[in-house]
């Protein structure tokens, strides 16, 4: 091996091949001498097919999944899935150095969704401890040795590897968790504010949000502290508002300008939230319109 790049291959044998999880290969790379070496080979995208995790634990670099750009730096980890079309190289100013193993098996998927990596969140920034380095060094010295059973001390090694990347994953995962109700509640919000003349109910806005009907009606009155009702005939009313004083339409006209099909029901609501009844809103509003204002200008 060269002083820059220490790289170990495993022919996995038929049984492991039909088991839950083998390792194929394995290493640790400092990216400054390969840049010296091989810069020609830091061009070409492309796939794999078995499942790599890297772990930077020097420099930084980019990396290109699927056309989508990501930055990474010391600490970082991310997963190359198979059948993905991927390409990275190290920043020139200051060049990366990891350490890498690629294995494949039949409890990858589950393994990926146990600890929460998927296609669309490959990475775990920050993600290096003594303990997680010290991990990998053992699978690279267990493939580098080839000693009485190796593949499968390499292979529990890993397994414990996995569990040790559990807690970050948990913690990314719950701030995803909240993110996704955030937007969740603003798609809701905005869908509202554009669609409020329209018959809205909880069912239509729940299947916006990607919730189900209960939990996004929970998750409404938690965020918003009022029902999707009450949250909507204020919206309406809000809206009612301007047409009344801004418009010459009848009250009934409004009400079904705003979404209620009638005109009674709209006056109860209105007059619940408001203080006083739409009819009499609206003369208000046009004496104050009609009312004779201050001369502002000059002789």
């Amino acid at each position: 091996m060269s002083e820059f790049l220490r790289a170990y291959c495993h022919t996995p044998s038929e049984e492991e091949l039909d088991s839950s999880l083998y390792i194929t290969w394995a290493g640790h790379i400092t990216w400054e001498g390969f840049l010296k070496s091989l810069p020609e080979q830091l061009i070409a995208s492309r796939i794999l097919d078995n499942y790599k995790i890297v772990l930077v634990i020097k420099g930084k670099g980019r990396l290109e999944l699927d056309g989508r750009e990501f930055h990474i730096q010391s600490g970082d980890l991310f997963v190359l899935f198979p059948g993905v079309t991927h390409f990275f190289h190290a920043d020139p100013e200051d060049p990366w150095e990891f350490l890498w193993v690629s294995f494949n098996g039949k409890a990858c998927a589950g393994i990926m969704d146990s600890i929460m990596i998927d296609r669309e969140h490959p990475m775990i920034h920050a993600a290096s401890s003594n303990l997680i380095i010290q991990l990998l060094t053992n699978i690279i010295f267990d493939l580098e040795n080839e000693s009485n059973d190796y593949a499968f001390k390499a292979t529990g090694f890993l397994y414990i590897f996995f569990s040790e990347l559990v807690p970050f994953t948990k913690k990314i995962n719950e701030q995803r968790i909240i993110k996704t109700k955030e937007d969740s509640i603003k798609r809701a919000l905005a869908y509202i504010d554009v669609n409020y003349h329209q018959e809205i109910d909880v069912d239509t806005l729940a299947h916006h949000a990607h919730f189900s009907r209960s939990h996004f009606s929970r998750l409404f009155k938690k965020e918003v502290k009022l029902s999707i009702p009450e949250y909507l005939n204020i919206v309406r009313i809000q809206k009612a508002k301007t047409l009344l004083t801004g418009t010459d339409l009848s009250v009934s006209e409004v009400a079904r300008s705003v979404g209620f099909k009638d005109p009674f029901y709209f006056s109860k609501i209105f007059k619940e939230i408001e203080g006083q009844s739409p009819s009499l809103y609206k003369v208000m509003g046009l004496s104050t319109r009609n009312k004779p204002q201050p001369y502002g200008g000059s002789l």
